[in-house]
């Protein structure tokens, strides 16, 4: 559910051209996401365009990679959709982008963002 939230506070916020490519490499593959999904898409795109110095790869491929670790990844680095100067909004500041790092647990992580979400997402439909 967090990567829908995630999904639908991109379009809100109208920055599909610039969502970080090691975010969407964590986009677990071979599930069926909603129609208005667009963030496969856009991740199948990259993987179409692989160089020797931008080389897109899904993390989620990969056999041997713990799903567990996808997890703790994504609880980290979806934050970095938060706060910073694209967003002025009082609920995704620095401070609250800061605080959501220093939880302890991936499972307290992955709620607190998806909280987050919601609740940023909710005001601007």
């Amino acid at each position: 559910e967090l990567w829908v939230l995630i999904d639908e506070y991109v379009k809100l916020r109208e920055v599909t051209n610039v969502f970080p490519k090691h975010l969407l490499s964590l986009l677990p593959r071979g599930i069926e996401w909603p129609e208005y999904f667009a963030l496969d898409k856009l991740a199948s795109v990259y993987s179409g365009v692989a160089d020797d110095v931008n080389s897109f790869a899904f993390v989620a491929d990969k056999s041997d990679y713990p799903n567990q670790r996808r997890q703790k990844r994504l609880s980290y680095s979806c934050t970095a959709l938060l706060g910073g100067p694209v967003n002025d909004h009082p609920l995704l500041n620095r401070t609250m982008r800061r605080r959501l790092l220093e939880i302890p647990s991936t499972e307290g992580r992955l709620w607190a963002a998806r909280e987050l979400f919601e609740a940023y997402n909710s005001q601007f439909r």
